[in-house]
């Protein structure tokens, strides 16, 4: 697999986990991402990076469902989301 491919396959992995939790917005967005992927590595990464900043970032997403943590997918979201950062790492 292809740096480009598991980027694309964490992305739509982490948008099923928030959909699941109902954080359409945000799932949307990386579903959005993983198909501009298709265009390859340059086009999509700044757009991945951006969400690693600042207040109400990707980085302060927990998983809830009726009021409860959803904590085996927060765990699994977590190490999405690393994974994630470290793939568009320079």
């Amino acid at each position: 697999m292809t740096n480009i491919d598991e980027i694309r396959s964490v992305l739509l992995r982490m948008s099923e986990l928030l959909l699941l939790s109902g954080l359409d917005d945000w799932a949307h967005e990386l579903i959005r991402l993983a198909r501009k992927a298709d265009s390859g590595y340059f086009a999509v990464r700044p757009d991945i990076r951006q969400m690693y900043g600042g207040m109400g970032s990707l980085n302060d997403v927990v998983l809830y469902k009726s009021g409860r943590v959803l904590q085996q997918e927060n765990d699994e979201f977590d190490v999405l989301r690393e994974r994630l950062y470290e793939l568009t790492r320079d």
